[in-house]
């Protein structure tokens, strides 16, 4: 149960980063680009924030654009 608990936790942080970084990053960008753009800038800043302290994540980011 414990351990349960502790994964939830995980993934909601995790949850928690990628959506506050797809919001921001559309603010910044503002809307109508590409789904490619919003996607690379997306994996850039997850790089960027997760790789000052975390370990080595393989993430997989699709959409019903990208194949």
């Amino acid at each position: 149960m414990m351990q349960q608990t502790e994964n939830r936790i995980k993934n909601d942080t995790l949850t928690e980063q990628i959506i506050g970084s797809a919001i921001q990053i559309h603010r910044e960008l503002g809307p109508g680009l590409l789904e490619s753009a919003y996607d690379v800038c997306l994996r850039h800043e997850l790089f960027i924030k997760w790789s000052k302290n975390m370990t080595p994540l393989k993430l997989l980011i699709t959409s019903q654009w990208s194949h």
